[in-house]
């Protein structure tokens, strides 16, 4: 679905994330979107690499938040509608009722996944 865009729907999600928080540290961005820091950190280098992204100079400078460029700007307006079009299908294939069972789940497991990571 995305593979004409040249981005996969990981680094989609990076960038509508940024796009919703503004500048955003790795740790926000990481809790915001629930990735571990590896997958974080690879997948912000590729979106830097290509200009989707920057990392700007924090007020600190211990911080360097991670800022939407103008050209992460134009491929979310560009690969959204195509992402959005593939959840649509996905949800249509299901009853609401199997659908939000499905996202209850979903929401539970990650709660329950974070509190263990809590405890470390």
């Amino acid at each position: 679905m995305l593979q004409p865009f040249g981005i996969k729907a990981t680094q989609l999600a990076i960038l509508v994330a940024l796009k919703n928080l503004g500048p955003a540290s790795m740790s926000a961005l990481a809790d915001t979107l629930v990735l571990d820091a590896s997958s974080l950190s690879r997948n912000v280098a590729w979106l830097t690499k290509e200009g989707f992204v920057r990392q700007s100079r924090g007020k600190d400078g211990r911080v360097r938040p991670v800022v939407l460029t103008p050209k992460g700007e134009r491929i979310i307006s560009r690969a959204y509608p195509a992402w959005s079009s593939a959840q649509k299908l996905i949800e249509g294939s299901f009853s609401d009722r199997e659908f939000n069972a499905a996202l209850t789940f979903l929401r539970r497991a990650t709660d329950a996944a974070l509190r263990v990571e809590d405890l470390d």
